[in-house]
């Protein structure tokens, strides 16, 4: 019977592209295995990696998103057992483009409009093919879209033109003065008592009381 982790890895282009494939009879998915196929990794343009075992593979190690971000996962095996929590995040990578410059100014002196952001990676897909899995509750899989790039500054616009000056008979005519209407309002307040009270001496005159007669401002 051959021994756990005993397995070989190989790198194929299949349909155009390329795949690291992970083959043994018993594959135990250890922080070690992990460490020697992210080596393998790093040094691949491969979005595939396939684990395939004959008989079992046991899953105990994490996949961090930092290196399996947008990777597509197949696991293999006529019996696949998690033996505790682990956590594959294969989200997306964040887009971090930043444009260096505006969107710049149109011949009409416009500023323009700037270009869209870039979308970040797309999450990746875990695959797992067997016809008996044990403690799949253990098994936390992240697979979320990473965040876009953001979009260019729009252009700025020309300057406006210089204000142009105003005489101040040009400006009374467009603005008038209202204290003339203000004086007038207040004349007429202050008359009405006036009046009130010269009604009331002349009908004190017929009643033969003869008071000074009250003179209106002006």
């Amino acid at each position: 019977m051959a021994s756990a982790n005993q397995f070989q890895i190989q790198e194929k282009q299949i349909d155009g592209r390329t795949v690291i494939e992970i083959t043994g009879v018993q594959i135990v998915i250890s922080d070690l295995f992990i460490h020697e196929v992210e080596s393998k990794l790093k040094q691949s343009s491969a979005e595939e990696i396939r684990i395939i075992a004959t008989e079992c593979i046991t899953i105990g190690a994490d996949l961090k998103q930092t290196i399996w971000h947008g990777k597509n996962i197949v696991v293999l095996a006529d019996w696949v057992t998690v033996s505790k929590s682990v956590t594959w995040d294969v989200s997306g990578a964040d887009n971090d483009h930043v444009y260096s410059n505006n969107a710049g100014t149109d011949e009409g002196g416009d500023g323009m409009q700037g270009a869209d952001g870039f979308p970040g990676e797309s999450g990746g897909n875990v695959l797992i093919l067997t016809s008996r899995i044990e403690n799949a509750q253990y098994l936390t899989i992240l697979s979320n879209g990473g965040k876009g790039s953001n979009g260019q500054d729009g252009g700025h616009g020309r300057d406006g033109e210089n204000g142009v000056g105003i005489n101040a008979n040009d400006f009374f005519s467009k603005f008038p003065v209202t204290h003339h209407l203000l004086e007038a309002q207040e004349k007429f307040r202050l008359t009405q008592p006036l009046i009130a009270l010269n009604a009331l001496q002349k009908s004190l005159r017929h009643s033969g009381y003869d008071a000074p007669k009250l003179r209106q401002p002006t």
